[in-house]
Formats: structure tokens, sequence, C-alpha cells
């Protein structure tokens, strides 16, 4: 038997009940389009390319996570898998770029320790699942996994971390 959708008990596990709404900005830029100390940032990961170099365009994603009135940049790496997406999170620390966290297939959710959460959901494949809650660390200055749900057939087994 071949099974393309997970089980109801299983959505129901990866649903984030608090999720909230928060602007977003979707676009597509080039190099002349990002702060220039942001994209040399970029320029140090890898982007899957064979020359190395980053590619001439990239989706990103911006929204203010700590209602700073400055923009967050969620980065597209050009990693995805059966979970969607790899999203770099960027943001101007104490004037200077810093990747401060990544995520994929997320959710935003209320503020905690002045940033908003995030909480992401990944497939391992098959049926194992995992819902993982982050938060801002202000000691680590990055986002930390404070839970983690690890979801197998509708059942689910909650990890806290240590920080």
């Amino acid at each position: 038997m071949v099974l393309a959708d997970p089980p109801q008990a299983t959505l129901e596990a990866l649903e984030v009940p608090d999720k909230i709404d928060i602007p977003i900005a979707k676009k597509t830029l080039g190099h002349k389009d990002f702060p220039e100390d942001l994209w040399k940032e970029l320029l140090n990961l890898d982007w899957g390319k064979s020359d190395g170099k980053l590619p001439d365009q990239v989706d990103c994603q911006m929204l203010d996570l700590n209602s700073d009135q400055s923009l967050e940049y969620l980065v597209n790496s050009r990693a995805g898998g059966s979970s969607g997406t790899l999203w770099y999170i960027f943001s101007k620390r104490q004037g200077v770029w810093k990747m401060v966290g990544e995520c994929q297939n997320y959710s935003i959710v209320k503020k905690q320790n002045g940033w908003h959460g995030i909480v992401h959901t990944s497939r391992g494949g098959g049926e194992h699942y995992t819902k993982i809650f982050q938060s801002f660390s202000i000691e680590k200055d990055e986002y930390v996994t404070t839970e983690l749900h690890r979801i197998y057939d509708g059942k689910i087994t909650v990890e806290k971390p240590k920080q």
C-alpha cells in the first residue's frame, strides 16, 4: 500500500495554532538590490554552484522580526527537499549583518525576548516529521531550538534541548 498523504493525526500534530501574520515582502534581488555588507556575508555561504559563486539573483523575504523598524532578510538558500526551501535568516546586529538562524516551511509566532518566535517543520522521509520551535536567545544573539516534536504515525515525542 502506498500512502501519498500523512494520516489526519499527523496533520493535526503539524499544525501551528499560535501562528500570526506579519507583513512579509517577497522579492527576487540581485547584487545591487542588497545592502553591500549583507551581500558580502552571502558570499561566505555554500550556494551549491561548481564555481563557488553566489547566484546573480536570490529570492528573499523581508520582515521585521524584532520590531526595531529594520527588516530582517530571509534568503532562499536554494537548498531544499521534501520540507521545502531552506531560508537563511539575517539581521543587522550592532551595525553588522549576521546570520541569526535558518528555517524551513516556517510560521511566525508570538514574541519572546522581543523577537517573534519561529516554528518550522521538516520531513525525514516516510512518516517521520519534526516540528521545531525556535526563539531568539539574547545571550547567544541567534535563534535557538527550544522544543522538538518528533511525529511518527500520529504519535508525538517532545524533546527540550539543553540551552
